[in-house]
């Protein structure tokens, strides 16, 4: 049976007004939900600690995490409700420090400054491995476990370098990072970054380390790299404050004891430690 005009026009009004019945319904709960969610956030809202906008502002603002925190946002938050000492922040230095102490209304002692030491000082220029992968040492590891002979070597390809937000590491024509020490805050970031953990954070009054990783024996360690440790322990013995182990084939030195006198740079065969005094430290080169 055919539908006639006026029914259509009737079925066609009915849904018109569904269809609008419901917007209305529906933007009616939005609004009573909006105007319900603005009174719930105005009485439940916790109220900002104003000092942590002052902490911000000290802050230099590199969000490095260096302070354990997410940010320079969650550290400001900690160190206002005093869940945080205020010297964790590397990048802002004493000065900072000082900053966020006067803040607090408390005292803090100036920290021994520190810098990236980079313990890799391998020999051969030219890669072992034909790599041809992401320059990015990571990933890199998935691939081989060593470009250049050794297998505790610096890779190079300068994923600390890009890593540093202050540009304080550059790469060495050895493909070698080199730590501009002018630049560096001691953040530790391009220690976090390196697969292969040759980068340590150490004090600046701390100028004896050693330049190896390399836990082989000592003929191998040698054959891979001329500078490497070969865990002879002519350098523990002649060390006046007993600061030099030899674990792994490989000598570690506790910097709470050593006092950077230098005899065991002079005794080691090999060249595997350096004092960064005699190297006019921060005057690197990168050539």
């Amino acid at each position: 049976m055919p539908v006639r005009p006026a029914q259509r026009w009737k079925a066609g009004r009915l849904l018109y007004g569904i269809i609008i019945a419901s917007v209305l319904g529906l933007g009616t709960l939005g609004v009573v939900f909006a105007v319900g969610l603005a009174i719930a956030n105005a009485k439940l809202a916790v109220e900002r600690n104003p000092l942590v906008d002052k902490i911000l502002e000290a802050l230099p603002g590199v969000n490095c995490g260096a302070c354990g925190m997410a940010g320079c946002a969650a550290y400001a938050e900690a160190v206002a409700a005093r869940k945080a000492p205020p010297d964790l922040c590397a990048p802002g230095g004493p000065q900072v420090h000082m900053a966020l102490a006067g803040l607090l209304g408390v005292e803090v002692q100036e920290k021994d400054k520190r810098y990236a030491v980079v313990h890799c000082n391998r020999t051969a220029a030219k890669p072992a491995v034909d790599y041809r992968g992401l320059s990015d040492c990571n990933a890199a590891m998935l691939y081989t476990d060593a470009i250049y002979g050794c297998e505790y070597a610096c890779l190079g390809l300068g994923t600390c370098a890009e890593a540093c937000p202050f540009g304080a590491i550059v790469m060495s024509a050895q493909r070698l990072p080199v730590v501009i020490e002018e630049k560096c805050t001691g953040c530790g970031i391009c220690a976090s970054v390196c697969p292969k953990n040759i980068i340590s954070i150490e004090k600046e009054s701390s100028f004896v380390h050693i330049l190896c990783r390399s836990r082989d024996k000592g003929a191998v360690a040698r054959r891979n790299c001329q500078r490497a440790c070969i865990g002879c322990g002519r350098c523990a013995k002649v060390c006046p404050v007993d600061a030099i182990e030899i674990k792994d084939f490989l000598a570690h030195i506790d910097y709470e004891k050593c006092v950077s006198c230098g005899k065991c740079v002079e005794e080691c065969p090999t060249g595997a430690i350096a004092n960064f005094r005699q190297m006019r430290r921060r005057k690197a080169s990168v050539a």
